[in-house]
């Protein structure tokens, strides 16, 4: 067995050696899809627990990037996440960036109340914190409720309306009103209300309101205790025009959303598939066919749905309501069950059925929690965010990786140049992945949680199956941590997968093994 040399700022090599356990021989990591079984000169040993707890424990996150690689018994994976991801949040509390964006500053907010005729301007202080990105700047107001659960506090991003106009302070008044509504629905969790970027009509979803989201919710995660599996976002207006724009370009950091009185502006519905979406809207909101575009949005969704499964959805069009007559019904405890259209296909063609149904926002949203890692994954590549990468106008990064806005669930694009359309991949509890399209390339990020590491895992793609034997290593886990600061988007195993200009796959990354199963045509089954 060959140990490659770990560097004195990763670990001394004597203590590494004895305490590693290792058979007389490891096959090596095969960089070609061939089926070569020799040992590569960059072998890994399997690591034992009290080597990795002190690697883990001597080391920064970088240090453990920068240094040799390990390969990871199955059996070690959950113990091996878990302090990675309590060493990378003592980092982010520790980092003095992100105590700054953390740190909360009185703001004052300056608007008019009453007619106009006899308006005042009056001043509001809110307690803000401050995120900023590429000459942008985000201000939220938080709010803790109740006593936090073990698996931590429930976190309700909530958009406030508002759009275009000659200065900020329509903006700015809905922003003070948002911090009040839909939190008296919030018993227990932390209630966020960011002021938009800008004062333009897609002010909640400019190119850099994508990656400012991100952060908010990493910098909950690190020093509020936030679950990341219970983010939850809402929006308003000019802020349900944001939530149909953000449940489809970062999807995978919610548990489900909601969106109020807004307009799709024509946002694909592909990679809706994974996140439960709500659509509240007044029967009566015509301005821009809001009403109508909801009700034809849910027919989408249903039709998404019937094709592909997943896509769940509800649409709720609330009986004679106007644009915000009906708010009470969406963020009032006391006001829970009320009476909205049946059925929103039926509507478009004159029918007005009625049903009593619980339109409670935060209620609704509470019901559900986040599944990383959902058995089919269907991604339109193009209707993405790339401001999550965190690179600035003057190449500053936001972030130490810059691969944020090419992951999605447990996929990841490894040239966007090359791979366009939508990529359909799903896998099953049988050790079986099917890919449906990847365009030329797509890395697949596999957890032991999706499959047993100890059997072979059989790859459908182009008509054919090819067996691949995944290995799990400490390197890959943790660079997909950082990528996304998310404890359950940190995955042992990566697999690429590339396909030629003869249509060919080819298997690297985390695995020993790529050939086409002997005779096996996927199509003959």
């Amino acid at each position: 067995m060959k140990i490659r040399k770990l560097t004195s700022a990763i670990v001394l090599l004597g203590t590494l050696l004895a305490a590693v356990a290792y058979p007389s021989t490891l096959p090596g990591q095969d960089q070609q899809p061939s089926g070569d079984q020799s040992t590569s000169a960059g072998a890994k040993a399997v690591a034992s627990n009290s080597a990795l707890d002190q690697l883990i424990e001597s080391n920064s996150i970088a240090q453990l990037l920068k240094g040799d690689d390990l390969e990871l018994d199955s059996a070690d994976l959950p113990a091996v996440r878990s302090a990675l991801w309590k060493k990378l949040k003592t980092e982010t509390r520790e980092d003095v960036a992100r105590k700054k964006e953390d740190e909360t500053q009185p703001y004052s907010i300056k608007y008019r109340r009453g007619r106009r005729s006899n308006a005042k301007i009056v001043e509001s202080v809110l307690d803000v914190r401050t995120i900023e990105f590429n000459g942008k700047v985000m201000r939220f107001a938080t709010e803790v409720k109740g006593k936090k659960p073990e698996s931590g506090y429930p976190l309700y991003i909530s958009l406030h309306g508002g759009g275009s106009g000659p200065n900020g302070r329509v903006n700015d008044q809905q922003w003070l009103n948002q911090t009040k509504i839909w939190s008296r629905s919030v018993e227990t969790g932390i209630h966020v209300t960011p002021r938009a970027v800008s004062n333009t009509w897609d002010l909640h979803f400019r190119p850099a309101s994508y990656v400012m989201y991100d952060r908010l919710i990493e910098n909950m995660i690190a020093f509020h205790d936030v679950d990341p599996n219970r983010v939850y976002i809402l929006g308003f207006s000019a802020g349900g025009d944001g939530l149909y724009q953000i449940t489809a370009r970062m999807p995978d950091r919610f548990a489900a959303t909601n969106m109020m009185a807004g307009h799709h502006n024509n946002v694909s519905v592909v990679n809706y598939r994974n996140v439960p979406f709500l659509i509240q809207m007044g029967e009566k909101d015509a301005a821009f066919k809001r009403n109508i575009q909801a009700a034809k949005f849910d027919a989408k969704l249903n039709e998404a749905a019937e094709s592909f499964g997943g896509y769940p959805h509800e649409t709720l069009i609330h009986l004679d309501g106007n644009h915000n007559n009906w708010i009470p019904a969406s963020s009032m405890l006391s006001r829970q069950e009320n009476i909205v259209i049946a059925d929103p296909g039926k509507w478009l063609d004159g029918d007005r059925t009625t049903a009593t149904k619980n339109t409670n926002s935060i209620v609704w949203l509470s019901k559900h929690t986040r599944n990383p890692w959902p058995n089919r994954v269907r991604w339109e590549i193009g209707c993405g965010a790339p401001s999550r990468s965190g690179v600035a106008e003057d190449d500053n990064t936001f972030w130490t990786s810059k691969a944020r806005s090419r992951q999605f669930y447990w996929l990841e694009n490894n040239d966007d140049s090359r791979t366009k359309g939508i990529v359909d991949v799903s896998y099953d509890r049988n050790s079986r992945i099917n890919i449906e399209a990847c365009g030329d390339s797509i890395k697949l990020l596999l957890r032991e949680e999706m499959f047993d590491f100890s059997r072979p895992i059989t790859i459908t793609a182009g008509g054919k199956d090819y067996s691949v034997t995944p290995k799990p290593h400490l390197k890959t886990m943790v660079q997909t941590l950082v990528d996304r600061g998310d404890v359950n988007y940190a995955f042992p195993v990566a697999i690429e997968v590339r396909k030629n200009k003869n249509g060919k796959f080819s298997f690297d990354g985390d695995v020993k093994a790529g050939r086409p199963n002997t005779g096996n045509d996927s199509n003959s089954r």
